[in-house]
């Protein structure tokens, strides 16, 4: 058998060369260390085009398989937000096409939620965000399925739903709170800092300050007992890095905090509540310079609201000038919007009414332009994708038509190949085994002819000896045989009372009772078990009396199949001694190494 996995084998190589004879004396082999997932990411962000040439190149020598590297396509194409919705195309049909491994199928639906997220499709992230869920419960992630509900919940709370949305968002943080692992932790203070988005929209900054102060409450104690918190993963900062981590989210949440003190000391509603809100956003503010977040420009640009609503003009123009000599003639934006109409606020309340006319003049036309603008971007972004998916679509659909052809065509030369071999090896191990059949049933038939003369052998001796002495003494009624009283049952040897024991089993058909064993030969020969089993371990051939029944059944089951070839396997098995067919076609093919049936074909 194994020189025919080897021929089978020879085979698929041979036919799997034939398809790619006549290709480029340059092709890229399977070794080559630039086709690998590796080498697809590096060169992306160098040249993405580049990149998946490289996936289409390991794809087709097999270095990734076709999910792989779709899924890396998919990955690729929501990197850039032009071509969001080709990476989506990818993820429907792989989600489409099953077969996808947990890890692979969370990809996928992380990816799915992220394209959505983007394109601000609160529907779609509900939709992905509940499969997205149960993928990382299956991974046993539960940390990410909670922050995902945490996420599910900001989006109910866009479509109106609101006490639904943090409710959600509530139950998430409430459970990711009570576990000390970094896992946990990480995912609880995003699900908080996205509660506090929500809150903001909502115009409740009174119910920030304390989300914001439990994140700080959090990476305190993160930071004097990192040891609870490790848990093994991957996304846990090195030692070196924790501080800068720790630091990080600890100064948003003084932002969070200073932004909330300084709305709720602007809105008049709100100064009853709270003990001098304007000072205590002061005091967030101060704590919030204190940390190394403040001086990057995500931190600068996060507080620069807060700086407006606390007067604090010149810190907040000094970033604006910076971010405008960043942006250059990137002006066609939101952010710059932003920066217009603070610059317009800054300047009033300096009393320079004439600049803050004209900052607002440039804001409302910006806006103007940036509706414009947008809408014409999306058709043209709409078309473009469109037509961008088109043409991927119809290329890849003659690739795989090519593909199926070519795989058709080899699994066809394959299995022919295949079903060659095992019919020649079906029959000759067919040939082989009637011919061994045919060697075993000549033996059985010898070994039954010459147990009926041994058997015959023995009751003439008996007979002779009888005669002799019929004269001479009394004799033991057997029932069928007569034996010599001079040599009564105890006193015999243990080969002359086994072959006694045989003939009267013999004779009398004892075997053929299913019931019969050693405690009924006990009761009618009136010997100690001891004794006879000591006849049949030390006089015969068979061990013991079990043994002896046995093959004296089964040589009785080939004389009926031999002799009644109409009789159906179970009526043999019964009126040969044994309980059932299944115990009789066991013991059969274990002694002859064949089945009743086959043994009786090979007689017919």
């Amino acid at each position: 058998m194994q020189k025919s996995i080897y021929i089978i084998f020879f085979i698929a190589v041979l036919l799997s060369g034939c398809t790619h004879h006549g290709g480029s004396q340059h092709e890229p082999q399977p070794s080559d260390t630039l086709y690998t997932a590796e080498k697809a990411w590096e060169a992306f962000y160098q040249d993405p085009q580049r990149a998946l040439v490289i996936l289409d190149s390991a794809e087709r020598l097999g270095a990734m398989d076709r999910t792989e590297a779709t899924l890396l396509r998919a990955h690729f194409y929501s990197e850039d937000e032009a071509t969001m919705d080709t990476a989506r195309t990818f993820c429907m049909r792989l989600l489409a096409e099953g077969g996808l491994k947990a890890k692979q199928q969370a990809e996928v639906l992380d990816m799915l939620v992220y394209v959505a997220r983007m394109r601000d499709d609160d529907e779609g992230i509900l939709k992905y965000g509940m499969q997205y869920i149960n993928a990382c419960r299956q991974m046993g992630n539960d940390a990410e399925a909670l922050f995902m509900q945490s996420e599910m919940g900001e989006a109910l709370i866009r479509l109106g739903r609101t006490d639904e949305g943090f409710a959600k968002m509530d139950d998430a943080i409430a459970q990711l709170d009570r576990v000390r692992r970094f896992a946990e932790l990480d995912a609880c203070v995003r699900a908080m800092k996205g509660k506090i988005r929500s809150l903001d929209k909502q115009n409740r900054y009174e119910e920030i300050i304390p989300v914001a102060e439990r994140i700080i409450e959090k990476m305190s104690d993160y930071g004097e007992h990192p040891a609870d918190y490790d848990d093994g993963s991957n996304h846990m900062p090195a030692d070196e890095r924790r501080p800068g981590y720790i630091d990080w989210y600890t100064g948003q949440a003084y932002a969070f905090m200073a932004y909330a003190y300084a709305m709720m000391a602007d809105n008049q509603s709100t100064l009853n509540t709270q003990n001098n809100p304007k000072a205590q956003a002061r005091r967030c503010l101060a704590l919030f310079e204190q940390t190394a977040y403040s001086n990057t420009v995500g931190g600068k640009k996060m507080i620069s609201a807060t700086w407006c609503l606390l007067g604090e003009y010149d810190k907040m123009l000094a970033f604006y000038d910076e971010l405008e000599a960043r942006w250059g003639s990137d002006t066609l934006h939101n952010d710059y919007a932003i920066m217009l109409r603070d610059r317009a606020t800054a300047a009033r309340a300096k009393g320079n009414y004439h600049a803050s006319d004209a900052y607002m003049q440039r804001y409302a036309n910006l806006l103007k332009k940036l509706n414009d603008s947008e809408r014409l971007a999306a058709a043209q972004e709409y078309a473009a994708r469109y037509h961008e998916q088109e043409q991927q679509l119809a290329l890849e659909q003659e690739q795989a038509a090519k593909k199926r052809l070519g795989m058709v065509v080899v699994f066809l030369g394959i299995l022919t190949m295949m079903a060659i071999v095992f019919i020649v090896i079906i029959v000759r191990q067919l040939l082989s085994i009637r011919q061994k059949n045919a060697v075993l049933t000549k033996d059985i038939s010898e070994r039954i002819s010459y147990e009926e003369k041994y058997l015959n052998l023995v009751g003439s001796s008996q007979q002779a000896v009888d005669s002799a002495t019929q004269d001479g003494g009394s004799q033991l009624n057997t029932g069928h045989s007569t034996l010599n009283t001079e040599a009564k049952l105890d006193e015999l040897s243990d080969s002359e009372l086994f072959d006694y024991i045989r003939k009267i089993v013999s004779e009398e058909n004892l075997h053929l009772d299913p019931q019969f064993g050693r405690n009924q030969l006990v009761e009618r020969l009136q010997l100690s078990k001891e004794r006879i089993g000591a006849a049949f371990a030390q006089g015969g051939e068979y061990g013991n009396i079990s043994n002896f029944l046995n093959d004296a059944r089964l040589f009785h089951s080939t004389k009926l199949l031999t002799e009644h070839p109409e009789m159906p396997i179970a009526e043999v098995a019964l009126a040969s001694g044994f309980s059932n067919r299944v115990v009789f076609s066991r013991n059969f093919k274990e002694r002859f190494a064949m089945t009743p049936s086959e043994f009786r074909s090979k007689k017919g």
